[in-house]
């Protein structure tokens, strides 16, 4: 009977011990998470707050999620060209760019306006974001406080997302490009537009003009002349810009460098 007993407490011990390593796993786990540091770059009276974190190749690489390089094409702006975000000049404006941005309306499983679907909380017509990856020096980030990236100006690449100007966007985990960026020393910036009608149909201030304007192919190119006025402040060198896209990404470079000519 003593023996029996002896087993069974050993047993709780065992088991609470085991709890107990568990538990401070866990706490251990979300301490870290939550350390996560921070990186503030200041643009035109708004301060982007990024986060910066361990890659899987090691690297440490900070990201700024959902930066808008245009107002909201809402109201009076729906259907009509972008314009760069107002600057913020009596206070300063916080963005925490911790938080993919949230799709462009489309058409998620296939090509029929009449069955338009994805027009709840995935997707939405405030959508005119960027996504920006930039390396950090490994010195940077010894005690992880007051990290800030490295600005030696590095080249840049920015990619423009495939779906046949229908669906899609850059929030997917496919696009997130921090190995490549810990890897090659780059930055890259993911380019959100306007999809289907919203970014590829006719509108009144189109109907007078005699050149066909895509507003689709007028966010990406607003996109590019935001960063090419910005990516200075993200240790990006405005000199050095390569673009990069898949399916209809690849179309709508093609399409730019023709109507740029």
């Amino acid at each position: 009977m003593t023996t029996f007993t002896t087993k069974n407490q050993s047993k709780k011990r065992y088991y609470r011990a085991l709890i107990v390593a568990a538990i401070l796993f866990i706490l251990v786990a979300f301490i870290i998470i939550s350390r996560q540091d921070e990186s503030l770059i200041e643009i035109d009276g708004v301060e982007l707050k990024g986060q910066i974190r361990i890659s899987k190749n090691g690297g440490m690489v900070a990201s700024y999620l959902g930066v808008p390089y245009s107002e909201a094409p809402l109201g009076p702006n729906r259907f009509e060209p972008p314009t760069f975000p107002q600057s913020s000049i009596n206070a300063t404006k916080t963005i925490e760019a911790f938080y993919q941005p949230i799709k462009c309306y489309q058409n998620q499983y296939d090509l029929s306006i009449t069955e338009m679907k994805g027009l709840g909380d995935e997707s939405k017509e405030d959508c005119l974001f960027l996504n920006i990856w930039t390396p950090v020096a490994q010195n940077q980030c010894e005690d992880c406080n007051e990290t800030e990236i490295d600005f030696t100006k590095k080249p840049v690449m920015i990619f423009i997302h495939s779906g046949l100007f229908q669906f899609g966007g850059i929030g997917s985990p496919e696009l997130d490009p921090s190995f490549l960026v810990a890897e090659k020393k780059i930055i890259v910036v993911t380019v959100q537009y306007r999809l289907g009608i919203f970014g590829f149909g006719p509108s009144e201030s189109q109907s007078n003009d005699q050149q066909f304007r895509s507003l689709g192919l007028q966010d990406q190119a607003k996109a590019l002349e935001w960063v090419n006025r910005n990516i200075e402040r993200f240790g990006g060198d405005p000199q050095q810009v390569t673009l990069a896209g898949h399916g209809a990404g690849k179309i709508a470079i093609l399409m730019l460098i023709i109507i740029k000519k």
